[in-house]
């Protein structure tokens, strides 16, 4: 099975977008305690709201979701997402970086991630903006099927 997934959920990009740019001055480079770790090109804010419990809800999932904004032309090193067994992922950049998963990049708008999976991303010109769904006690292949009407068959 490949480690990615795409979806093609109605989600309210202007509304996503809303919640971006509001959290934007609330958010602290990331920071990754396993590896002593801060990454000041990548940015993130934890998010609650109504929109989000909406979005989790219609997906059927349990979850934190984040935004992450991803400075241009720079590198997010090969990890694995600490305690996630997978994620969701809404690129809301108009053109968004592919994600490198063992090698290999991965274009897409919205996706299932299996965040187990060693990954990376490289920024071009653009800034990279991502709002995760991260998601601790279903696994990747779980997810994917609790999805259903929402996956591409590609």
């Amino acid at each position: 099975m490949q480690p990615i997934t795409l979806i093609n959920y109605p989600l309210d990009m202007q509304e996503a977008w809303a919640h971006a740019n509001k959290l934007r001055p609330t958010a602290t480079p990331y920071r990754d305690k396993r590896y002593n770790v801060v990454l000041d090109n990548w940015l993130m804010a934890r998010c609650h709201s109504l929109f989000i419990e909406q979005l989790v809800q219609d997906l059927g999932m349990e979850g934190d979701a984040r935004y992450y904004w991803q400075q241009p032309n720079s590198y997010v090193p090969d990890h694995v997402d600490n305690n996630t067994k997978c994620g969701i992922n809404f690129i809301l950049s108009e053109e968004p970086a592919p994600i490198t998963i063992q090698g290999v990049d991965y274009f897409y708008k919205q996706a299932v991630i299996d965040t187990t999976q060693m990954h990376s991303v490289r920024t071009g010109n653009q800034e990279r903006v991502l709002l995760k769904i991260s998601i601790y006690n279903n696994s990747y292949i779980e997810v994917v099927k609790k999805l259903g009407e929402w996956v591409i068959d590609v």
